[in-house]
């Protein structure tokens, strides 16, 4: 669903996907047709909704959110996949117990970051991700924490067997 270079993410699909089974369902005297492609959208609705439900239950409400209000990148020639949960929380509680592993503070939620991303062909790989704060998260984002100082900083963590698998 395009329009002028803009696609739409899941959750406004959803909503597409209602107002149409509506519209088609209350039209008077309808063809079976009609009430057919409305029950079709009914049912592609409610897997966008239910899929939502297992993510949130499986990932969390944040992940949700994310993967409800966002478009896929498809269109940059890579198919974005999830981050093993297990392999983020081993890479924030384990390795960088509980600190940023970038300026050190520990009062804050950690966020597993990409050092190369996925956009980039970046892996789902310890030796890629890094536990950063969210304010250090956001710097590295835009660029203004060097990815090869985020690698050092890696590189030099004594790596024991990740037992996220």
């Amino acid at each position: 669903m395009e329009e002028d270079g803009q696609k739409l993410p899941p959750a406004g699909i959803f909503v597409v996907l209602i107002i149409v089974a509506f519209a088609l369902f209350t039209i008077p005297n309808s063809s079976p047709l009609l009430r057919f492609i409305g029950f079709l959208a009914l049912v592609g609705a409610l897997g966008v909704s239910g899929y939502a439900f297992f993510l949130a239950k499986s990932e969390g409400t944040k992940d949700t959110v994310n993967w409800l209000t966002t478009i896929k990148e498809s269109d940059k020639g890579y198919s974005r996949s999830r981050t093993p949960k297990k392999l983020k929380e081993w890479i924030k509680e384990r390795r960088a117990n509980g600190k940023c592993e970038y300026c050190g503070q520990s009062n804050y939620t950690l966020e597993a970051h990409h050092i190369l991303p996925k956009s980039e062909d970046g892996a789902d790989d310890p030796r890629n991700l890094i536990a950063l704060c969210p304010n250090c998260h956001s710097r590295a984002d835009r660029g203004e924490i060097p990815k090869s100082e985020l690698m050092k900083i890696v590189e030099n963590k004594k790596e024991e067997k990740p037992k996220w698998e």
